[in-house]
């Protein structure tokens, strides 16, 4: 299946609303399922942080919310460098797109495709209109 969008969502509420919002306007965009992840949410600095945007309201919307309890079970008690380590090797995922190559010219917005970081920015979002 690859008509969907994929966000993994990381710091508190704030930065979870960015990368949504992103997500949200590349898959409508698309025409596709927005998938939002919490995969990564954990190895942030307050590791009691959860995927918060689950509750607010969002009708109309194709949204599928995922919880991952691996990371959650690895971190739980992990200090900082392990936490590092596990953080390195959940981001090998070389199909994981963040801001940078994005952002670079001849990026192109796809179904299937994985985003991961803040996206603080409108550019981020309006440059689909751009390609």
């Amino acid at each position: 299946m690859k008509n969907f969008i994929k966000v993994k969502v990381i710091g508190g509420i704030g930065n979870q609303l960015f990368i949504f919002i992103f997500g949200l306007a590349i898959s409508e965009q698309l025409k596709a399922k927005l998938v939002v992840d919490d995969s990564l949410i954990h190895f942030g600095s307050n590791k009691s942080r959860r995927m918060e945007i689950t509750n607010l309201i969002f009708d109309g919307y194709n949204i599928e919310f995922k919880s991952s309890r691996l990371p959650k079970l690895l971190i739980h008690n992990a200090n900082t460098a392990l936490n590092k380590i596990l953080w390195k090797f959940f981001q090998l995922n070389k199909r994981t797109i963040d801001e940078d190559t994005q952002s670079k010219s001849q990026f192109r917005f796809a179904e299937g495709q994985t985003f991961s970081g803040y996206f603080q920015d409108w550019f981020y979002a309006d440059f689909i209109n751009e390609h």
